[in-house]
């Protein structure tokens, strides 16, 4: 049962949690389950959070979670940003979707946005789309992480107003989009796996696609096996042999 005692979090979301401003007023968008605003709440990283949920039934799931939170929690059913007005929040956090789907979201809430200073988003895929998002939007990457969990790599990107287009300089700007400019340039052994892993599935399509007779496709994917192999030979980080 709930309680004001330590609360079991994802390694996921305990990287989105890591990366909120200490203090802050917290949205979680697409809060589901509620245990991020439970987290945050009894950790004292956020002063308060609402929670949005489109749907019913994950509305009232985080409702009962964190109902015993004394007012510093409120959720509202609606969709993405939509519930909440302009100056309530300090930071928006959207995790589990994937990334088109958020720049769609944060696009739509351009008013809350304007007086938000960071956005932490964790997409399950897509990450491209929501890079190039945020640099069309004058929001500034300014970090990125690499959470993993049951063996599935997820890229975190934390980002406030400014600059957008300032990350992503000189000749690789595709790859910097691609592979993250923080993440590519600082590589972990979970960024290893995760590229490896695509590695492997790029070179059976584009064997798939040459057997085809496409060979259209096939280059399109042997260029992304080039740029791939590219960052992680560059960093000193031997890619995954082919089989």
């Amino acid at each position: 049962m709930a309680g004001e005692s330590v609360v079991a979090i994802s390694a996921r979301l305990g990287v989105v949690a890591g990366l909120c401003l200490r203090g802050a007023r917290v949205a979680d968008v697409g809060a589901d389950h509620g245990r991020l605003a439970e987290y945050l709440v009894l950790q004292g990283i956020a002063r308060s959070v609402i929670c949005t949920d489109l749907n019913d039934a994950p509305a009232r799931k985080a409702r009962a979670r964190v109902a015993y939170l004394d007012g510093r929690t409120e959720v509202r059913q609606g969709d993405g940003l939509a519930p909440i007005r302009p100056g309530e929040v300090d930071v928006v956090c959207i995790a589990g979707m994937s990334g088109r789907l958020m720049a769609d979201i944060l696009d739509r809430g351009l008013p809350v946005l304007a007086e938000v200073a960071r956005v932490v988003l964790q997409p399950l895929c897509h990450e491209r789309a929501l890079r190039e998002w945020l640099a069309a939007n004058s929001w500034r990457l300014i970090g990125e992480e690499t959470a993993e969990e049951r063996g599935r790599q997820y890229d975190t990107l934390v980002a406030a107003h400014g600059d957008g287009r300032a990350p992503y300089t000189g000749n690789d700007v595709d790859t910097l989009l691609e592979m993250g400019p923080f993440l590519s340039t600082r590589p972990t052994d979970a960024f290893q796996r995760k590229w490896n892993g695509k590695l492997r599935h790029l070179r059976e399509v584009a064997a798939g696609r040459a057997r085809a007779g496409d060979g259209v496709g096939a280059a399109v994917a042997d260029g992304r096996i080039a740029m791939i192999e590219g960052v992680l030979s560059r960093e000193g980080r031997a890619p995954a042999p082919q089989a």
